[in-house]
């Protein structure tokens, strides 16, 4: 019955036992991504424990289970005792650093969810940064646009985490055929 928030939990309760146990982990850095489901959670455990997490990346994920698959066990989230606000219900509660990614034509996880939340965040005047994928679905992007991807996520937690520069360029230095 609390399928979206006991992995919240946990995860914070693992952060601290981490945090006790080796003095390099700082709880006043922790980010968090995900893709799909794992995007949607993201944004939830940013929305429910912005304590916590300060910085994330979503990538296409189902943030209004309104819209989502009605046979999908994440659509039944929260139905005992009630069903959970969607992110975009919650979206004032954003305080850190977001990063929504969507493909324009993901087949699985539509991104109006992606949209919808984009439009609480802007109705309740949150700074978000927004990636949209062209030409590209839920998964298996094209080579160049996940190494891009990759890239991108990793600058995000340099940047908002570390307190780096940007990296430079954003010329890819692989061919579409290298591994």
């Amino acid at each position: 019955g609390r399928m979206r928030d006991y992995p919240i939990a946990d995860n914070a309760a693992a952060l601290a036992a981490l945090a006790r146990q080796y003095p390099f982990v700082d709880l006043d850095r922790v980010g968090i991504w995900g893709r799909s489901g794992g995007g949607f959670m993201a944004v939830t455990a940013m929305l429910t424990r912005p304590d916590l997490y300060k910085v994330g990346v979503a990538i296409a994920g189902n943030h209004d289970n309104n819209i989502y698959e009605q046979n999908s066990t994440e659509f039944n989230f929260g139905r005992y005792p009630g069903p959970y606000p969607s992110n975009a219900d919650i979206a004032g509660q954003l305080r850190g650093k977001l990063l929504l990614v969507h493909g324009d034509m993901d087949e699985d996880v539509h991104v109006a969810h992606s949209l919808r939340l984009v439009r609480s965040l802007i109705d309740a005047g949150k700074r978000f940064d927004l990636l949209v994928l062209p030409g590209e679905g839920h998964s298996g992007y094209a080579p160049a646009t996940e190494r891009y991807l990759q890239r991108k996520i990793w600058e995000y937690f340099l940047v908002h985490l570390q307190g780096m520069a940007p990296c430079e360029g954003t010329q890819n230095t692989h061919s579409d055929t290298d591994s």
